[in-house]
Parts: structure tokens; sequence; C-alpha cells
């Protein structure tokens, strides 16, 4: 898991995005990362955006679009990298160590959606993923995200 520590390195985007029930905020920090350049909160409504994984429709996809954009803006975005954080109950996020993994994408998809079907309480097989794979000696990490 030591290649997972890459992640947090100082090369992450300096851009950030948080979508919370109540508001879209984007900050931007310094190369240092020890001070705030720019920042922007833009409220949303209620019922705009919930964090159930469970329930069918968790947010307006229009509403939010347009509050990001606007809170971008207000904020000055200008870069192609930006970090974003959701409610805890709009995704999940997994760590799968295997000996072995497909060389082939849709094999690796495959492959993570089987080992994972059980433990999210959403349909996988409709479900957003994203995933990074490190090796190290043989053996893999594979760092999942999954949204319905």
């Amino acid at each position: 898991m030591s290649g997972l520590k890459n992640l947090f390195d100082s090369d992450v985007p300096r851009w950030a995005c948080e979508l919370t029930s109540n508001h879209v905020i984007v900050v931007h920090v310094g190369a240092d990362r020890q001070k705030i350049l720019s920042h922007s909160i833009v409220e949303l409504s209620p019922g705009d955006l919930s964090g159930d994984l469970r329930e069918s429709k968790q947010f307006d996809s229009l509403r939010i679009r347009k509050a990001l954009y606007k809170a971008l803006d207000q904020a000055g975005f200008s870069g192609t990298e930006i970090a974003m954080v959701v409610p805890d109950g709009m995704a999940r996020t997994s760590i799968i160590s295997a000996d072995n993994f497909p060389k082939d994408s849709l094999q690796q998809k495959l492959w993570i959606s089987w080992k994972l079907k059980k433990k999210v309480p959403f349909d996988i097989e409709t479900a957003r993923m994203a995933y990074s794979v490190f090796s190290k000696n043989g053996s893999f990490s594979i760092l999942v995200a999954l949204s319905p």
C-alpha cells in the first residue's frame, strides 16, 4: 500500500471543490499549501443534493452544475485539475489487495465489480467507477471509487 501514499503528496491539485447538502465550496491554495489564494461559496436549495446512496434521485444535476460553474467562476478557477469532495453517502471508496489482476481494462472493471458487488448499497452494474492500480513486488493494491 506504500504506493497509495503518492496520492497525498504535494503534487495534488491546488484547487478543491466540496459539495455539501447546502453549498458548493471552491478553494485555491498557494504552491506551499499554506495560504488560500481565492475561494467561493454558492448556496444550494434544500433538496438539490442528498448524500444517501439508497435514494434513487440523489441530486438535481442541472442545479448542481449551475452552482458548480458559478462557484468556479467566482473563485477564478484556471486550471485543469481539481480535487472533489462529495458527501460520504454519495460514493464508496475501497482498497482491494490482490496477487493477480487482469491487464485488460474491461476485465479489470468486471473483476472489481465482482469483488465489491455485495459491499455497496446500490446496483454496481450501473455505478460509475474510477480506480487506480498500484503494484509492488508482484502484488496489487487497487483504489476504487464507486458512485451510483
